[in-house]
């Protein structure tokens, strides 16, 4: 299984027609999706109209999504949705953190999708910091209910993290701000991001709102 990350960009002024045509797709987009392996899917949009995708596909993604092209159904639901979007160009976003859920999963969890910037002349030394995050940090992350926690970055540093919790976002984050070790992470981490005004790293995760999932 593979994560996978995108970026589009829907125009403002069509924002409105976009939520309203993910509150009800077609029922043979959403079974042409499953078919093509697309699992645990979300999108999240900003107040600008920027998109952001996640989503569990099969260790070929790439075969998937070719597949899933040649499936009437999607080229009729790309032609309705074309005329919505600045562009039409999918944006991919590298995956540079990943922490695992529990082998038996919460029954009831939130999915929570957040932008961060970290700053473009230290994206290489973000990136090496999180393929070795400090182990006690990632049991506070654990302990707290952060799990199949993934973070994505654009090529400029833009950061979209997408986190599933077991009761809302602001617990999660409230109970990592008691750790004495992510006290520490947070400003280890600080000088690594922009326009922070003087707070954490993590006081500044700017949350999305979900415009379509399917399980």
């Amino acid at each position: 299984m593979k994560r996978v990350s995108l970026q589009l960009k829907v125009k403002r002024e069509r924002i409105d027609e976009y939520q309203e045509a993910h509150r009800k797709v077609w029922p043979d987009m959403l079974a042409a999706l499953s078919r093509h392996g697309h699992r645990n899917y979300s999108i999240f949009m900003d107040e600008n109209g920027y998109l952001f995708f996640y989503l569990e596909m099969p260790d070929d993604p790439d075969r998937a999504f070719a597949a899933m092209a040649k499936e009437e159904v999607s080229d009729r639901w790309r032609k309705f949705m074309t005329p919505l979007f600045e562009s039409t160009q999918r944006i991919p976003l590298e995956e540079v953190f990943h922490l695992d859920a529990p082998a038996r999963r919460p029954a009831r969890h939130l999915r929570t999708g957040f932008l961060l910037k970290v700053r473009k002349d230290r994206i290489d030394e973000y990136s090496e910091h999180h393929r070795k995050v400090w182990p006690e940090m990632l049991a506070a992350l654990r302990k707290h209910g952060w799990h199949n926690y993934s973070l994505f970055m654009r090529a400029d540093g833009l950061m979209f993290g997408y986190v599933e919790v077991p009761d809302s976002f602001e617990a999660s984050l409230a109970g990592m701000a008691g750790e004495e070790v992510n006290g520490r992470w947070q400003k280890f981490m600080a000088p690594y991001f922009e326009n922070l005004g003087g707070a954490r790293p993590d006081e500044n995760m700017r949350q999305l709102q979900e415009v379509f999932h399917l399980d």
